[in-house]
């Protein structure tokens, strides 16, 4: 059955905040100064100490207030979608902004494509104080559209935005919501973007929606505090696995498949097994041989669509490396060699050294 959106559907703009007070303002301008005449904004405040509760009484009835105690972001959007209206759902960080152009033309796209499950876009990335540091999240080549149902079968993932960078059909969300809260409590995003598209297509627009604010506390592009320890690693996988298992369910009900595995060749949980067995082989949470899981690594390099030469070279020379290299080395080696902001600290000092090798060599 298509679903048919009014000639002016209501949008739910909700922005989860937790401390950001100095970024708050102007996420929540950004809402309210959209193009598109028919919005809510609802400010979900998750148990914040600094100013934020401040902040968002300040706006008045201009937007809808939710205070409630920390709980994490799962639960952050678990609230602010239960208390929203709209027929399309926004989850804004509050750190990040949105162009004043973007829900319009999320809107006509939902009005000429009704049965989506969700439009995304790119997003400018800036610095703390806001300025533009050139980036783009993501490169609009890597941005697929339509139905990727059989893609995330084999790769469990897609090209997709963080959380600011999507916009969801409320009725389809309604079906996978509410969502785990104690697993989620960050990067609540994937469970959403990884398991909507197994109930409809999506579409993608190749141009700039919003901007991505980094300040040293995001986990895109950098290795996130603790990320690469075998305690953080393991989390990460058995969370993985939640997400994965819930995804093949969804797809078994809906399409009276019986599917056992989802995401077989997905680089980034291969990669994660690897580092969890090579640093911890003994509190693994699965026996799986080493060996086997590096050679898989390799090949998914090489099946993984949408990826540069040189990030193909770059993944099959880290499986390999990893499965000779001493236990001690692994982990710096995996987090200078797989992190973008890590291999150019890397490249930096390297370049920086020569600069002033050579310095020396002129004055002598």
């Amino acid at each position: 059955m298509i679903h048919k959106f009014e000639d002016i559907p209501l949008v739910s703009i909700i922005v989860n905040n937790y401390n950001y007070g100095r970024f708050l303002n102007e996420a929540i301008d950004s809402a309210l100064a959209q193009t598109y005449p028919h919005i809510e904004v609802i400010i979900v405040d998750d148990g914040s100490t600094d100013n934020s509760r401040e902040i968002i009484a300040s706006y008045g009835d201009r937007i809808i207030p939710v205070l409630k105690e920390n709980g994490g972001q799962a639960s952050a959007f678990n609230v602010g979608f239960a208390a929203c209206k709209g027929e399309i759902t926004i989850f804004l960080d509050s750190d990040d902004a949105l162009l004043p152009h973007i829900v319009q033309q999320v809107v006509e796209v939902f009005q000429a494509q009704p049965d989506l499950t969700k439009v995304q876009y790119q997003l400018r990335i800036i610095d703390a104080e806001g300025k533009a540091t050139g980036k783009i999240i993501l490169d609009s080549r890597f941005m697929p559209s339509g139905d990727l149902r059989q893609f995330i079968l084999k790769f469990h993932t897609y090209g997709c935005p963080p959380t600011s960078g999507n916009a969801f059909s409320s009725k389809i969300l309604r079906q996978i919501m509410p969502m785990p809260e104690a697993q989620y409590r960050i990067a609540a995003d994937e469970y959403i973007n990884n398991i909507l598209p197994l109930l409809g297509a999506i579409f993608s627009i190749g141009e700039v929606g919003g901007l991505y604010r980094m300040h040293g506390k995001n986990n895109y592009c950098r290795p996130a505090e603790g990320l690469e320890e075998p305690e953080r690693l393991r989390k990460v996988l058995l969370q993985n696995v939640e997400t994965r298992t819930l995804q093949r369910e969804f797809y078994n009900t809906v399409y009276s498949k019986n599917i056992k595995e989802i995401g077989k060749w997905e680089l980034g949980f291969l990669k994660n097994r690897v580092s969890s067995l090579k640093l911890e082989p003994i509190n693994h949470p699965f026996k799986e041989s080493l060996l086997l899981l590096c050679i898989q690594g390799v090949i998914s390099s090489w099946m993984t669509p949408s990826m540069r030469l040189r990030g193909r070279l770059l993944f099959s020379f880290w499986f390999i490396t990893m499965f000779f290299i001493p236990k001690a080395i692994a982990k710096p080696f995996t987090e200078t060699l797989l992190y973008p902001e890590e291999r150019r600290r890397l490249i930096n000092k390297v370049f920086s050294r020569r600069i002033q090798e050579s310095g020396v060599r002129s004055q002598e």
